[in-house]
């Protein structure tokens, strides 16, 4: 069993001719057993990657295909320590942008799934590209997030409902993304220092969701 997926191209140009853009993510590799991604880079147009290993030679019977989720998720929350009682006397915060920089293939990424193994709900395979510096931006142009209520609440755009980013996956082997997280606020109308997480052997798992927790106060 092997999908085909769609690709734009040229009458008589071959895959390896054809430049992946934000609109053309997703394409043929080399062979049946391997295709080509790239992470668009606005959040909004970000999608969830599923696959499932090829099959050959499955035929008059039901074929099991189990699904895996091969990008990483990942979100934020933010958990205010306010301790004003009266609700009209609570500060706006306003967080006007979320950002994550490390080193991520953020170009094209090859997923080879000839020698995957399967195992429960996680499959391993082999994914090649080329890491760089790279940055993220969680919010659009005009994007903002806005609340006076205390305590942790999930961070979203309210224009998107869409509330995660996808990344290329580190893996589990060599060194971790020396990824940085920082996030740019104000409160009450005064912008404050970014808070900045720094996560410098931190690796992101194909499958896994991350949720990183910002306490303001």
């Amino acid at each position: 069993v092997n999908g085909t997926p769609v690709v734009n191209e040229t009458a008589g140009a071959d895959y390896g001719d054809v430049t992946i853009t934000d609109d053309d993510i997703f394409k043929k590799g080399t062979d049946y057993t391997e295709f080509i991604y790239k992470v668009p880079a606005a959040r909004s147009a970000q999608k969830d990657l599923i696959i499932s290993p090829v099959k050959v030679g499955e035929r008059g019977k039901t074929v099991d295909m189990q699904l895996y989720h091969v990008l990483s998720r990942v979100g934020f929350s933010i958990d205010i320590q306010n301790e004003v009682d009266d609700e009209e006397d609570r500060p706006d915060v306003v967080i006007t942008d979320i950002e994550l920089t490390g080193n991520f293939i953020s170009g094209e990424a090859a997923f080879d799934l000839e020698n995957a193994v399967e195992a429960g709900e996680t499959i391993t395979y082999n994914v090649t590209g080329t890491p760089a510096l790279t940055t993220y931006e969680f919010f659009g142009t005009g994007e903002t997030f806005t609340t006076s209520a205390p305590g942790k609440q999930e961070i979203d755009v309210k224009n998107n409902d869409e509330r995660f980013m996808m990344i290329i996956p580190t893996g589990e082997e060599g060194a971790g993304a020396d990824a940085q997280v920082k996030v740019t606020y104000s409160i009450g109308g005064k912008d404050q220092e970014p808070a900045v997480l720094s996560l410098p052997d931190f690796k992101f798992l194909a499958g896994k969701a991350y949720e990183f927790v910002f306490t303001l106060s």
